[in-house]
């Protein structure tokens, strides 16, 4: 009985890992091609113009491009400006990152409850960036200018390659479930914030990566989002790996970028996929191109920390809201696994 049992077993255990990392199909090359020229090109332009601006373009691009491919023109372009009044904010006014997180948070839980919630996290995990000291704060015009016209370029290529609402859609949310987990996701993200500014700055001037960390992890679907933070995590782990043995072989700097583009077209190209393989391509890619931008810090070894760190947190919140949902409203905590148990 024990061999039949073990027999049963092994089979079903093989068969759920394949389909805990196995997904889907990959998106169309189109897509994937279209996302990553539109996210590079303006920041290739601007590296041949002020090259210490390069990352600014890429992450307004990367904003539009992914908040188009979630919920279309309109919202993604209203997420863009809200964004961009965040950045100048911050960059002002550095010491009210918290509170900027937390209304931007809240403006995403706001989203949510129309099922557009991804476009304004995306907003919020490039929005991360400005809260740590990679970005010059003396010219901030020309911080959110430039922010702007990465945007505005990937807006022009996403309307040539028909990228708008590729994604799958998500799910609208009743107001107590938008309103709970807006709540939890600003109070999350302001200690994130915070906490990055205080702590993990000291350990290299990378604390946006806490916050950064934290708002990827809270991306839709939430009703999977316990299998997704898994995913996410493992695939950090591995693409950290990756990382440390590239950083061992101490690449040229075309070499890194040559790496971090196909890294990132890979992570577009088999998202839907395979999320942790994506994962472990994208965070390769993150570590290898902000590490032609900050050499000589130890930014895989932050990354993970921070990743770790923002896992756990989440975590809790997540517990946290389906604890609040089941008491002030069984009804949308019904809605959340119900949307879970037949994703």
């Amino acid at each position: 009985m024990a061999s039949e049992k073990t027999s049963w077993s092994l089979p079903s255990l093989g068969e759920w890992l394949w389909d805990f990392i196995f997904e889907g199909s990959p998106v169309p090359l189109r897509l994937a091609l279209g996302t990553t020229f539109a996210t590079f090109v303006p920041a290739v332009i601007v590296f041949f113009i002020v090259p210490h601006m390069t990352p600014v373009p890429f992450l307004g691009a990367l904003a539009m491009i992914n908040g188009i491919r979630g919920s279309g023109y309109r919202v993604a372009t209203f997420s863009i400006l809200v964004g961009a009044c965040a950045i100048y904010l911050v960059l002002l006014f550095g010491a009210w990152a918290p509170l900027i997180a937390a209304a931007l948070a809240m403006i995403s839980g706001l989203f949510g409850s129309f099922g557009h919630a991804r476009p304004m996290i995306v907003v919020c995990i490039t929005w991360s960036v400005f809260t740590g000291q990679i970005i010059p704060e003396n010219d901030p015009e020309l911080v959110v200018g430039l922010y702007m016209s990465g945007a505005l370029a990937s807006f022009l290529v996403a309307r040539l390659t028909s990228a708008s609402n590729s994604f799958p859609a998500e799910d609208e949310r009743s107001r107590t479930h938008a309103l709970v987990l807006g709540v939890l996701f600003a109070s999350g993200f302001a200690f994130a914030t915070w906490f990055g500014r205080q702590y993990f700055d000291q350990l290299g001037n990378h604390g946006y990566f806490f916050p950064l960390a934290f708002a990827f992890l809270c991306l839709p679907p939430h009703s999977l989002f316990f299998g997704n933070a898994i995913k996410r995590c493992l695939g950090t782990g591995l693409g950290w790996l990756v990382s440390i043995g590239l950083n061992d072989l101490s690449l040229p700097i075309w070499g890194s970028v040559v790496i971090g583009v196909s890294c990132f077209f890979l992570f577009q190209w088999l998202l839907s996929w395979s999320k942790l393989i994506a994962i472990m391509f994208v965070t390769t890619a993150i570590i290898v191109l902000i590490g032609i931008f900050a050499p000589d810090k130890p930014i895989a070894e932050e990354r993970m920390d921070a990743v770790l760190a923002a896992a756990a947190m989440a975590t809790v919140l997540a517990f946290i809201a389906m604890g609040v949902l089941k008491v002030v409203s069984p009804k949308a905590l019904r809605e959340l696994i119900g949307a879970s148990s037949n994703s």
